[in-house]
């Protein structure tokens, strides 16, 4: 997928952007089928819940094609802007820098887009329906990414329905707030795997989870550069070397981020820039941070909405049950996933300062605060998890 994007913001036509894919998935293919897979899990023990997965699941992939873009981001940035590179054939041919699109959020990358258009491209028909089949895509590498993690019996149909089902729609809408949330999480989860199982590949799925995230929507370099701070500082202090030379590490993300890299080279030469720094005022934003009005208005708009009320009282449930009726302590259980409760603490800080510089009306732009706090909200929903559905028969030891 970074493949591809990366293709597509260099400016290679969208035709030589699908061979080059086609190309590399064969590749990959068969480097997977000549060595030692890396998910292994058997089949025939785990039927049961794979039965139930695809039963829970079903709907969501049914109406990603069933219904048509309706909501207006979906319709008017991500997909409109995959439409335009579609007929286009590619970046190098669209003028893009013009005024008449700025209704598209020019600034927002072009992930999603160049995805949507390149598997297009060898069909030769665009419609309302058939692009969102790279929400199937991604579906599907959630529930793989989910198997790769949960390890006991049911745990896996567990994570998986509730977690689906908490995003509801936004899992078929066309609207990008749940999957940055979701790749950000597989991030770090792989990271703190990988101070347990010191698997390379837990290092480097970690890396590329994030760096997805980071390619998705605005909010996503915000929330991976927030998880690899955190994570990093974090073994620092503890002083855990990692099984991977900062080299070959510091290599794969710089060869991930190229496509970040690239997009904000064409954007500085197209000049087109960011709201939030274009239209930041220091007086604005001093006066926000001392305006117990403005302050109420951003705290109700980031813990008021009714997903942010639903997984506190999800939350607070795992916290009750596991203290008083499983006898376990609660302390000691979420000390082994520290860094997840770190990481929502921060994210929630990171979107009040965002909130507080915006100089869009405040009230309007915390309107959207509820779609944005999904990071926040599956940070919540794996602790609450991780106390009732543990995900593997033996715990790993508390992190050092």
């Amino acid at each position: 997928m970074t493949f591809c994007h990366g293709l597509v913001v260099t400016q290679v036509p969208l035709d030589w952007t699908f061979e080059a894919l086609v190309i590399l998935a064969t590749t990959s293919l068969l480097f997977m089928f000549l060595s030692k897979p890396r998910f292994e899990f058997s089949l025939r023990d785990r039927k049961g819940e794979i039965l139930f997965v695809c039963i829970m699941v079903l709907p969501f992939f049914f109406f990603a094609l069933a219904e048509p873009l309706t909501a207006w981001d979906a319709r008017s940035i991500w997909f409109s802007r995959g439409k335009l590179l579609f007929f286009a054939n590619g970046l190098h041919y669209l003028p893009y820098n013009l005024a008449s699109l700025n209704f598209m959020a020019k600034d927002y990358p072009l992930f999603m887009s160049s995805l949507a258009a390149t598997l297009m491209t060898p069909i030769h028909w665009w419609n309302e329906y058939f692009p969102k089949i790279i929400l199937w895509i991604w579906m599907a590498q959630i529930i793989f990414a989910f198997f790769d993690f949960c390890r006991k019996p049911l745990s896996i149909a567990i994570w998986v329905s509730i977690y689906f089902y908490f995003c509801g729609e936004y899992m078929w809408n066309g609207y990008m707030d749940a999957y940055v949330a979701f790749f950000g999480l597989f991030g770090l989860t792989y990271l703190m795997n990988h101070v347990q199982t010191k698997d390379p590949l837990d290092l480097f799925a970690g890396a590329s989870s994030l760096l997805v995230s980071a390619q998705i929507k605005n909010e996503g370099p915000v929330l991976s550069l927030l998880i690899f701070l955190i994570f990093f500082l974090w073994i620092f202090r503890k002083r855990i070397s990692l099984t991977v030379s900062w080299v070959r590490l510091g290599t794969f993300t710089v060869l991930l981020g190229l496509p970040i890299l690239a997009f904000w080279v064409t954007k500085k030469i197209w000049k087109i820039g960011n709201y939030l720094s274009e239209g930041f005022s220091w007086e604005r934003t001093l006066h926000r941070a001392t305006n117990l009005d403005d302050i109420s208005t951003l705290l109700k708009g980031i813990l008021l909405p009714d997903r942010f009320r639903y997984t506190f009282t999800f939350l607070l449930f795992a916290l009750v049950y596991t203290y008083f009726i499983r006898k376990i302590s609660v302390g000691a259980e979420i000390k082994k996933i520290g860094l997840v409760g770190i990481v929502a603490t921060a994210y929630i800080f990171v979107l009040l300062v965002v909130f507080l510089i915006t100089p869009l009306n405040l009230k309007d732009h915390v309107a959207y605060a509820d779609r944005v706090s999904f990071p926040i909200y599956f940070f919540m929903i794996f602790i609450a998890l991780w106390l009732l559905a543990p995900p593997t028969e033996n715990r790993p030891a508390k992190l050092p």
